[in-house]
């Protein structure tokens, strides 16, 4: 069992909100990918499960289009990923674009599986376009392109 002193033992009032990613461009390297399940429905609409493949990635810099000042200062425990539906055509066509296009995969004769293991550690450019929470200032990453570095 880890020793739990050093993370427990700090004054409640020293801890902040953490500073959300500004909106704009990043460099970024794929981490890995896993399947998963969300539920989509709206609010009152019975559960419906949709199977998605989720894409997570390390964030190394900022782009230019970022205001340098509103950077949180250690971006690679920021946490990025984007989910792609699987039991869509454009999702699927979405995961083809991310191997062969953006990450510059030769996808020829592999399955799907296979392609989304050779993006590890490919580099790309994320778009970041902040998401409201609930709270007054309160703001989520919200990566809405993965796009190949230029």
């Amino acid at each position: 069992m880890p020793d739990f002193s050093k993370y427990l033992d700090i004054d409640v009032s020293s801890i902040e909100r953490p500073r959300a990613l500004p909106g704009g461009h990043f460099f970024a390297q794929v981490k890995g990918w896993k399947p998963d399940e969300r539920n989509y429905a709206k609010a009152g609409a019975p559960k419906k499960l949709t199977p998605v493949v989720t894409v997570n990635f390390t964030i190394l810099a900022a782009h230019d289009d970022v205001d340098a000042a509103m950077v949180p200062e250690d971006l690679s425990k920021v946490a990025a990923s984007k989910d792609y539906d699987l039991s869509d055509e454009r999702g699927l066509y979405a995961l083809r674009r991310l191997t062969e296009e953006t990450v510059g995969v030769d996808t020829k004769g592999l399955h799907l599986e296979d392609a989304l293991n050779a993006i590890e550690g490919g580099d790309v450019l994320l778009f970041n376009e902040p998401r409201a929470g609930k709270e007054e200032g309160e703001f989520y990453t919200n990566i809405t392109k993965v796009l190949p570095v230029p």
